[in-house]
């Protein structure tokens, strides 16, 4: 019953079903595989959340949280350049 419950919760949270946003929560997804930042984006979007455009380098990101300060921003721990996510 409870690994039922679990893959359920799990599935609730992939499809967005029972995933309610009260407040549009704004996240920025600094990610250099251009194909995982836009299923991330789409994800987040469907979710209710609003999505900054990806950025691909840690270099590129810094400037646009000062100037946009969103709520979360998702960064990979491996990117090009001298930035990541570590």
């Amino acid at each position: 019953m409870a690994v039922r419950n679990f893959k359920s919760g799990l599935m609730n949270l992939y499809t967005g079903s029972g995933c309610k946003v009260t407040q549009k929560k704004r996240i920025m997804i600094v990610e250099d595989e251009a194909i995982f930042a836009m299923s991330l984006e789409m994800a987040f979007r469907r979710w209710g959340y609003e999505v900054f455009e990806p950025v691909a380098k840690g270099e590129d990101a810094v400037p646009l949280v000062e100037e946009s300060r969103p709520d979360l921003v998702l960064m990979d721990i491996w990117l090009p350049g001298t930035i990541d996510g570590i």
